[in-house]
């Protein structure tokens, strides 16, 4: 099937300027721009699959890794493929995994280290997703969590480590992202409430990111200054209420299509394109408490 390059819904034609995660809260009046310049829409995306409820508010600017053009969010990573045409969605903490940062992950965000996988040696794909599913099993909630979403494997990738509970947390680890269940009430969640770490905070506060790259700036000339409304498609309504992230990403524009992540890696379980599903506020990065 064709890939189609998107129209823009972008009501803001510099992109739209986001200070709420500066680090100061927005105080210091600096922050990042989300656009579709140079026909890149990682803004139409960013509005037409959720904005701040789904991926929380951009952490980087614009920067070239690995070869592509990226930008990081809270919640997740944007990353360009030219030749799809499309936005897929970088494999954050197997990214970490790779460099080293196990040891920080566990011990400052109780995240736990991947495991080998050697019964996934010579099989095919959907015997690989079937091995890594089962680490499920031992949390309900979680499982529930992980695969409410028809898109899970595009935006989850696999999990990566069996479940473990870090006192009050229980914790699983995917390639894209992290969800937890907090066993105890929290201000952020009621007991046995499931969310979504910020993984793409977590990957700029351990220093994944170059640091030019995730230092806020001041707006550029033409750039309007973004809110939740603003990260919205104008053919939305009011904003959604707070929930588990994960929400709207069921429905990705189909001009988004999410191919295999370019630079694949042994680590990197994406599903080639002919076995993928077509196509709330911030949460505190998980804790040690």
């Amino acid at each position: 099937m064709p890939l189609h390059r998107p129209h823009s819904t972008t009501r803001s034609p510099g992109g739209y300027f986001y200070t709420q995660a500066d680090g100061t809260a927005g105080a210091s009046g600096l922050g990042y721009v989300v656009s579709d310049a140079d026909g890149i829409p990682f803004l139409s995306f960013y509005q037409q699959s959720g904005g701040p409820a789904e991926w929380g508010y951009p952490v980087s600017h614009r920067f070239i890794y690995q070869g592509f053009t990226v930008q990081i969010f809270q919640k997740a990573g944007f990353q360009w493929n030219p030749a799809a045409g499309g936005i897929s969605f970088l494999n954050i903490f197997d990214l970490l995994h790779e460099q080293g940062f196990d040891p920080q992950l566990q011990a400052q965000y109780s995240v736990p280290p991947p495991v080998p996988w050697p019964q996934d040696s010579g099989q095919p794909f959907s015997v690989v997703v079937q091995n890594h599913l089962a680490v499920l099993e031992a949390n309900p909630a979680l499982r529930a969590a992980f695969l409410a979403n028809p898109n899970w494997l595009n935006i989850n990738g696999l999990p990566m480590a069996p479940i473990a509970t870090y006192g009050n947390v229980a914790v699983l680890r995917a390639q894209r992202a992290v969800y937890q269940q907090w066993l105890q009430a929290m201000p952020w969640a009621a007991a046995g409430q499931v969310t979504v770490a910020n993984g793409g905070d977590v990957a700029k506060t351990l220093g994944l990111w170059p640091a030019w790259a995730v230092a806020p700036a001041l707006s550029p000339a033409g750039a309007a200054l973004g809110d939740d409304r603003s990260a919205r498609s104008p053919a939305d309504g009011d904003p959604q209420p707070p929930g588990l992230r994960r929400g709207r990403a069921d429905h990705l524009p189909p001009a988004y299509p999410c191919p295999r992540p370019a630079g694949d890696h042994p680590g990197d379980f994406g599903a080639p394109d002919s076995e993928r599903e077509p196509g709330g506020p911030e949460q505190p990065p998980i804790s040690r408490e």
